[in-house]
């Protein structure tokens, strides 16, 4: 089970969503997801059918590619 009060906190402070409070009305998640081609992630989050949050823990994050500024 998902703690519903940490993924708020999450998509407000750490994301910066100034969304509507309605939105955190409907939050639903899925674990173990495949993306295909061998990816598999931790968890697929949805946040009021408007924000998609995909979370997986990585053992080498030097592997990540930055873009922006």
């Amino acid at each position: 089970m998902i703690d519903k009060e940490a993924v708020k906190r999450f998509v407000r402070e750490t994301l910066g969503c100034t969304c509507p409070q309605e939105v955190f009305q409907h939050i639903d998640y899925k674990s173990d997801v495949s993306l295909g081609d061998n990816i598999l992630l931790d968890y697929e989050i949805n946040v009021g059918h408007r924000l998609l949050i995909f979370v997986t823990e990585m053992n080498e994050p030097d592997l990540v590619i930055k873009t922006g500024a």
